[in-house]
């Protein structure tokens, strides 16, 4: 699962319900990340839960 949670579109879940579960959320994460020259990853750990790092770069010039 982990190799697909950035992936338009995907779900866990076997239906969409309403307006959530659409899987649009990680993948639009993904994008903003790698808009502003970021990463993301995942990292995860069966009966201790799931990590998600993102790095942004310090476009702040200091004088």
């Amino acid at each position: 699962i982990l190799s697909l949670i950035f992936l338009d579109h995907f779900s866990t879940k076997e239906k969409a319900d309403s307006l959530s579960g659409r899987g649009m959320g990680m993948s639009a994460v993904k994008s903003a990340c790698e808009k502003l020259g970021g990463t993301i990853e995942v990292a995860s750990k069966l009966g201790s839960g799931t990590t998600f790092t993102f790095k942004l770069p310090n476009l702040h010039k200091f004088a």
